[in-house]
C-alpha cells in the first residue's frame, strides 16, 4: 500500500493541478499542492487502519469528478471516448473491489496497477486539455491511449485468471422446457445489448458478441434435435446442456448490469461459460456429422412443427353427452320433493364429468324460472372459509364491492383492521339473513372434506322454502355423511355409443365424420373407458390429422399401450397429449400450473405474462400478440384448456385448466425445474388468522406463492423464507382469495433482493411499508404488478425493459411525467387513476415536448386517465405519442358549468389509427366527439344530466360494439331519423340511460344488431316495435327494468317466432325486485335481490315472462 501512495503522489499532483485549473495558473497549483499533502495524510491513515472500502471511496471519488467535469469537454474526440470507456471501468472495478475475493498481497498489486492507470490518464487528458492550444499533440495522445488500452487488458487478464483460480464456476440446473423459446429471447437480448451504448454494455461487449455467434449455431442445431429427441440420448443431454448454459449466460449478464456479484460474473462466470459453449459447439460438429435420422418408429407420434391454428375449432367447457335421464331426474328431485333445505350430491372421479354436470343442471332454464336466488362456488382441496362465504354472498346480493368494504366500509384503513377484525365473524351471519325467505340453490363445486361442509352448513337456512344444495365430490364416504334427504348421485361412466358420439362431437363439431373412420373411432372411443375427460384430450390429438385413418389407429395404440387400469387413465391420457404438443406450447401450458386450482385467467394478463417470461415470441412478420393468442387457442384446441368466458365476437377473455390437468403441470413443472408452487399453511395466533410458508427446498427460477388467509408471515422472529430462495428468482407472483385482502409484512426488503426478476405481480396483496423506491434495484423487471399506496414514475426510471405495468393505489393521481416516456418498451399500463404531466409536457426548459421526438411505438394498452376540460385541446399532442395505441380508458372532467368558450374544448383521438377499443367517461359533459374510423369497441359514461352526441357516433364505419351508460337524450326521446344508420353495429346495450320513449326503424338504423341490452332504465316505455324486422337479431336482454319494457320485448320474440316459424329469438328477463337493506355493526350494506345473479361461468338466462313465485313455485 505504501508504494502505491509514492505514485499517488505523483498522479495527484498532476491530477489536481488538472482538476483545479484548466490554464494551470501558479497559485492554484501550490493551494492544490497543500490539498495534496493533507489527502496523503489521510490515506497514510487508510492504509494503517487497513480501511481499502475508505482508500478506493476516495480514488473513485476522483474518478468521477475527472469523468464528469473535465472529459464532457472533449465528447466528440475519439480518444477521449476511448479514456471515457477506461475511466468508467476503472471506476466500477473500485465500486466492486471491497466485495471481491481477491486480497492481501494479491489486492495490493491490484490497486498498484489501478492507480499507475489512473496517473496515466491524468498524463493523456493534459495533453487533451493542451491540444486545443497547441499542435501536434495528436500523436503523443494516440500513443498514450495506446499504452492506455493496452495495460486495461492486461489487468482484465488477471483480473480473470485470478477470479477464475479462486472461484469454482458450478453451473445449476435450469429448465430444459422451452428452451427452443428462451435461445430465441436471448439472441434478441444479445442484439440488443451490441447496439447498446451504456457503459457496462459496452464492457461486455466482446463477450456478448462472441456470445451470440456461438449461440445462433446452437440454435439452429437445437432446431433440428427436436426431430430426434425421443431417440438419442447423447442429443438430449447435448440439448439440456446447451440450454443450461444459455440461462447461465444470461444471469451472468444481468447480474453484471446490475453490480451483482459483478466481479466474480464478468471475470469468472462469464468468460467460463464461454468456454463451456465454445466446447460444445466442437462436440455438436463432431456429432452432427454422424448424420442421424429419425427412426420410422418416432415419426407418427413426433410432435409437429406447428399446430394450425386457423382450423382449431375450440370448444367450450359446457359441452356435454349423455346423463341425459339422469339429469331429468336430478332436476326433479330440484324442483319438487320436500319444502326443507336438501342436499343432492353428484359423486364421480376425476374427469368424469361431474362439474359439466352439476353446471348443466346450473344453467337449465326450468331451475333459473323456479329458484330465487343462485350461486356456484368451487371449494377444492385447499378452501378458505371466508372466501366461500363471500363469493356466494356475493352472486346471491349482487354486491359489487370489496371483502374489506362489505366488513369494515370503505374508509377502512389498515391501522384499524386490529381492532374490528372480530367483526369477520358475521360474514356467515350476513350470508345466511341474505337467503332467508329465497327459495336457493346453491352449488358447491368439488368437495374434500366433511369439515367443509360442517362450516358451511348453519349459514344456509332452512325456511322450508324449498332451497336446494348441490355438492359434487369424488368421496363416496363425503357424499354419505352430508346426505339430508336424497341419497347420493354416483355419476355412470358414458357408454360407449355415448363415448363415440362426444368423439365425433369434439373431432368433427361442424361436419360429420366419414364413413371410413367409423369403426376406428368407435374403438378408439372404447378404450377411453367412457372417461369424458380422456375423449375430450384424445380429440384434441386427433384432430390434427383427424382425416387419416393411420393417425386414429396410432393414437389409440399409443394410449391403450400407456394404462391399463381406468384410475390412470386421466393423467395418463394428459401425459400423452403433453408429449405431442409443438414443444412451442409445451411451457405455455406449464405456465398454467402458476395459478390456484379453479382460477379464472384473465387471456390478457396470461398473454401479457408469457411476454415478459419470453415463453412466446413474434414470428416473422406476425405481431407477438397474434402469436400468443394462436398458442392459447392451441391448447384450447387440444382441450387441456377450457374457455370459462368469452367476450365480443366469441373472443376468449377468461380461461381455466381442470384440476387433473393442474396437477399434471405442477408435478411435470417440478420435474423440468420450470416452476414451483408454495402454499401457505393456515395458523392462528391470538385474533389473527396468519398464512406461514414451508421453508422453500426449489431452486426454480418462477415461483407462485399461494396465500389461504389475511396475514402472510414474512418475517417473524427467525424465520424470512423469502431470504431462503435462490437469488436467481426470475419470477414471483403472489395470490390470495380476494386482492387487496392479504397483508404481508416485511416483505420489501427481501423482495428487493432478487435483483435478477423480470416478473413481480404483487397486486392481491398488500405489503406493509411499501414504496417504489424499495423495488428501484429490480431493473430487469419487464412485469409489475403492485397494489400500492402512492406511485412515483420517478422512482422506476431504472427499469428500462419494463413491457407491462398495472398499479392499483389508493392515494392521489399518478402523474404520467417525463419518466413514463422514457420508459420505450411500454405495452400494456394500467393505472387505477393516472394523469398527463401536462406542465412537462409545455414547459420544460430542457425539451419541449411538442418538438421532441418521444414516442411509445410499443404500447397498445392505456388506463386509466383522466384529463381536464382545460387540456383537452392538448389531448391530440399527446396521443400522437402513441401512434400503435389499440385500447385506451379514460376519463374528461374537471368542469360542470361550461362557457361558451370551454364548449369548443373537446378531446381530439382520430389520430390514434389504430385504436380499437375506447372508454370513455365524461361526467362533465361532451359536446362533440373526434374518434378514429377504425374505433369497433366503444363504452361512453356521462351523467344523467348529459346529452350524448349518437349522430357522431353513427359515422363510425366499422362500430361492432356500442354501450351506453349514464347518459340521456335529447328531450327524453331517442329518435332515430333515416339519416342515422350504425352500419356495422352488432351489440347495443344501454344501462341506466334516461329516456321514455324510442323512435326508430330498427332494420334501417341496426341492419347487423344481434344483441340488444337493456338494465336499468326505469322511464323507457317500450323497446320499438321494428326490432322484430332484424333478421340478424338473436338476444334481446331487460335487466331490472319496468314491466312494459319487458313486455314489449316479449312482444317482439312473438312476432319473431310468427315471422320465422321458429324459436330463434331468445328474450331474457331479469325482475325488478325489492330492494333489501341490512345493517351490521353501524356499516350499512345495500343489495338487490337478483334471482337470476350468474356464476363465474354465467349460464344462457331462459325465455319467460317472470311472475312472483309462491312456496311452491306457483305465481
Amino acid at each position: 500500500m505504501v508504494s502505491i501512495l509514492l505514485k499517488l503522489r505523483g498522479l495527484v499532483r498532476a491530477g489536481f493541478m488538472l482538476l483545479t485549473c484548466r490554464n494551470f495558473l501558479p497559485y492554484p497549483r501550490e493551494m492544490a499542492q497543500n490539498e495534496i499533502d493533507d489527502t496523503l495524510e489521510s490515506l497514510k491513515r487508510l492504509k494503517n487502519a487497513g480501511n481499502l472500502n475508505r482508500f478506493s471511496y476516495l480514488l473513485q471519488s476522483w474518478m468521477e469528478y475527472f469523468k464528469n467535469e473535465k472529459l464532457k469537454d472533449f465528447q466528440t474526440n475519439v480518444s477521449a471516448q476511448k479514456i471515457d470507456a477506461v475511466v468508467e471501468f476503472l471506476l466500477i472495478l473500485l465500486a466492486n473491489v471491497p466485495n471481491s475475493v481477491i486480497n492481501g498481497k494479491t489486492l495490493d498489486e491490484v490497486m498498484e496497477k489501478v492507480v499507475d492507470l489512473v496517473g496515466d490518464i491524468f498524463v493523456v487528458a493534459e495533453k487533451l486539455l493542451e491540444s486545443s492550444s497547441i499542435q501536434g499533440k495528436t500523436s503523443e495522445i494516440n500513443i498514450g491511449v495506446a499504452q492506455i488500452l493496452e495495460k486495461i487488458e492486461h489487468l482484465k487478464a488477471e483480473m480473470e485468471e485470478r477470479h477464475c483460480k479462486m472461484l469454482k464456476f458450478s453451473p445449476s440446473q435450469f429448465p430444459a422446457i422451452g428452451g427452443l423459446g428462451f435461445m430465441d429471447f436471448l439472441l434478441d437480448k444479445l442484439n440488443e445489448m451490441l447496439s447498446s451504448k451504456s457503459s457496462l454494455a459496452t464492457m461486455m461487449k466482446p463477450h456478448i458478441g462472441i456470445l451470440k455467434e456461438e449461440l445462433s449455431l446452437l440454435r439452429s442445431f437445437l432446431g433440428d434435435v427436436a426431430k430426434f429427441e425421443h431417440e438419442y440420448e447423447i442429443l438430449k443431454d447435448l440439448q439440456m446442456r446447451i440450454i443450461n448454459l444459455a440461462y447461465e449466460a444470461e444471469v451472468a449478464i444481468d447480474s453484471i448490469l446490475v453490480q451483482y456479484n459483478l466481479l466474480q460474473h464478468l471475470f469468472c462466470s462469464l468468460p467460463t461459460i464461454i468456454k463451456e459453449i465454445k466446447l460444445i459447439s466442437v462436440e455438436v460438429t463432431e456429432i452432427w456429422s454422424k448424420n442421424f435420422t429419425a427412426p420410422k418408429s418416432c415419426l407418427a407420434l413426433k410432435p409437429p412443427k406447428h399446430v394450425l391454428t386457423q382450423n382449431s375449432i375450440p370448444t367450450d367447457i359446457e359441452d356435454i353427452v349423455g346423463f341425459e335421464g339422469d339429469t331429468e331426474r336430478i332436476i326433479q328431485q330440484l324442483i319438487k320433493g320436500e319444502d326443507e333445505l336438501d342436499v343432492i350430491t353428484i359423486v364421480g372421479m376425476g374427469g368424469q364429468g361431474k362439474t359439466t354436470l352439476a353446471r348443466k343442471l346450473y344453467r337449465n332454464r326450468t331451475i333459473i324460472r323456479h329458484f330465487d336466488a343462485q350461486a356456484w362456488c368451487c371449494i377444492s382441496q385447499t378452501y378458505d372459509l371466508e372466501e366461500v362465504f363471500f363469493e356466494i354472498f356475493r352472486q346471491v346480493t349482487g354486491f359489487k364491492g370489496t371483502l374489506e368494504e362489505l366488513l369494515f366500509g370503505e374508509s377502512n384503513q389498515v391501522t384499524g383492521r386490529k381492532e374490528n377484525l372480530k367483526e369477520k365473524r358475521n360474514l356467515a351471519d350476513m350470508l345466511r339473513k341474505s337467503l332467508m325467505g329465497k327459495r336457493y340453490f346453491i352449488v358447491l363445486d368439488d368437495m374434500w372434506e366433511v369439515m367443509a361442509w360442517d362450516e358451511l352448513r348453519l349459514s344456509f337456512p332452512n325456511d322450508e322454502m324449498g332451497s336446494r344444495m348441490l355438492l359434487t365430490t369424488r368421496l363416496e364416504e363425503l357424499a354419505k355423511q352430508v346426505k339430508y334427504h336424497t341419497d347420493p348421485y354416483f355419476l355412470p361412466f358414458l357408454t360407449p355409443e355415448e363415448s363415440w358420439e362426444l368423439l365425433q362431437k369434439k373431432v368433427f363439431p361442424k361436419e360429420s365424420c366419414p364413413p371410413e373412420l367409423y369403426l376406428l373411432g368407435q374403438s378408439a372411443a372404447e378404450k377411453c373407458k367412457g372417461l369424458p375427460l380422456v375423449i375430450i384430450l384424445m380429440a384434441g390429438i386427433i384432430s390434427r390429422k383427424k382425416m387419416e385413418a393411420s393417425w386414429w389407429l396410432e393414437v389409440s395404440n399409443a394410449l391403450f399401450s400407456l394404462v391399463g387400469k381406468v384410475g390412470e387413465y386421466g393423467l395418463a391420457t394428459i401425459q400423452f397429449s403433453y408429449d405431442n404438443l409443438p414443444v412451442q406450447l409445451r411451457p405455455c401450458l406449464l405456465y398454467m400450473g402458476m395459478f390456484p386450482e379453479d382460477h379464472e385467467i384473465e387471456v390478457s394478463r396470461l398473454i401479457n405474462l408469457w411476454k415478459a417470461e419470453g415463453i412466446v415470441q413474434s414470428i416473422e412478420s406476425r405481431r407477438f400478440e397474434e402469436v400468443a393468442g394462436g398458442y392459447l387457442m392451441d391448447l384450447i384446441s387440444c382441450s387441456l384448456v377450457m374457455v370459462s368466458k368469452r367476450g365480443h365476437k366469441g373472443k376468449v377473455k377468461y380461461c381455466q385448466v381442470h384440476d387433473l390437468v393442474l396437477e399434471f403441470c405442477l408435478k411435470r413443472s417440478r420435474e423440468e425445474k420450470f416452476m414451483a408452487v408454495m402454499k401457505g399453511v393456515s395458523f392462528h395466533i391470538t385474533n389473527y388468522k396468519l398464512t406461514k410458508f414451508p421453508p422453500p427446498d426449489c431452486k426454480e427460477i418462477r415461483l407462485s406463492c399461494l396465500l389461504q388467509n389475511d396475514h402472510y408471515d414474512c418475517a417473524s422472529p427467525g424465520y424470512e423464507p423469502l431470504k431462503l430462495l435462490d437469488q436467481h428468482l426470475r419470477s414471483l407472483l403472489f395470490f390470495c382469495p380476494f386482492d387487496g385482502t392479504c397483508y404481508v409484512p416485511n416483505a420489501s426488503s427481501q423482495i428487493a433482493e432478487f435483483r435478477l426478476l423480470n416478473v413481480l405481480d404483487m397486486s392481491c396483496i398488500r405489503v406493509f411499508g411499501l414504496s417504489v423506491a424499495s423495488l428501484e434495484s429490480l431493473n430487469h423487471l419487464r412485469y409489475l404488478s403492485i397494489r400500492i399506496d402512492r406511485f412515483d414514475f420517478q422512482q422506476v426510471s431504472g427499469m428500462c425493459h419494463l413491457e407491462t405495468l398495472v398499479v392499483h393505489h389508493s392515494e392521489g393521481t399518478v402523474l404520467l411525467s417525463t419518466t413514463f416516456w422514457k420508459l420505450a418498451k411500454l405495452r400494456h399500463v394500467h393505472i387505477s387513476e393516472a394523469e398527463f404531466d401536462f406542465h412537462y409536457l409545455g414547459n420544460n426548459k430542457q425539451e419541449n415536448f411538442a418538438e421532441s421526438s418521444v414516442v411509445l411505438e410499443n404500447l397498445r394498452f392505456l388506463g386509466k386517465v383522466f384529463i381536464s376540460v382545460y387540456d383537452a385541446d392538448r389531448v391530440e399532442e399527446v396521443m400522437r405519442r402513441c401512434p400503435n395505441l389499440q385500447q385506451l380508458q379514460i376519463t374528461y372532467g374537471g368542469l360542470y358549468d361550461f362557457t361558451p368558450q370551454m364548449r369548443t374544448r373537446n378531446p381530439k383521438f382520430e389520430v390514434l389509427t389504430q385504436l380499437q377499443f375506447l372508454d370513455l367517461q365524461f361526467p362533465c359533459g361532451i359536446f362533440k366527439l373526434h374518434l378514429p374510423s377504425n374505433l369497433k369497441i366503444l363504452k361512453l359514461r356521462g351523467n344523467t344530466s348529459r346529452r350524448v352526441p349518437v349522430s357522431m357516433i353513427a359515422k363510425l364505419p366499422n362500430l361492432e360494439y356500442l354501450k351506453l351508460v349514464d347518459l340521456r337524450f335529447e328531450e327524453d326521446e331517442w329518435c332515430l331519423g333515416e339519416d342515422v344508420k350504425f352500419h356495422k353495429l352488432e351489440i347495443l346495450k344501454l344501462y341506466n340511460v334516461y329516456m321514455t320513449r324510442w323512435h326508430a326503424s330498427a332494420d334501417e338504423s341496426f341492419p347487423l344488431l344481434e344483441k340488444l341490452v337493456i338494465k336499468y332504465c326505469y322511464d323507457l316505455e317500450e323497446i320499438p316495435f321494428s326490432f322484430a324486422d332484424i333478421q340478424t337479431l338473436k338476444q334481446i336482454k331487460v335487466l331490472q327494468s319496468n314491466k312494459s319494457l319487458e313486455d314489449s320485448a316479449i312482444k317482439i320474440k312473438e312476432e319473431v317466432e310468427a315471422i320465422a316459424g321458429s324459436d330463434c329469438l331468445d328474450v331474457i328477463i331479469q325482475v325488478r325486485e325489492q330492494k333489501q337493506s341490512f345493517f351490521y355493526n353501524d356499516w350499512f350494506c345495500t343489495a338487490y335481490g337478483a334471482g337470476n345473479l350468474l356464476p363465474p361461468l354465467p349460464p344462457p338466462l331462459p325465455t319467460f315472462s317472470p311472475s312472483k313465485k309462491g312456496k311452491n313455485g306457483t305465481g
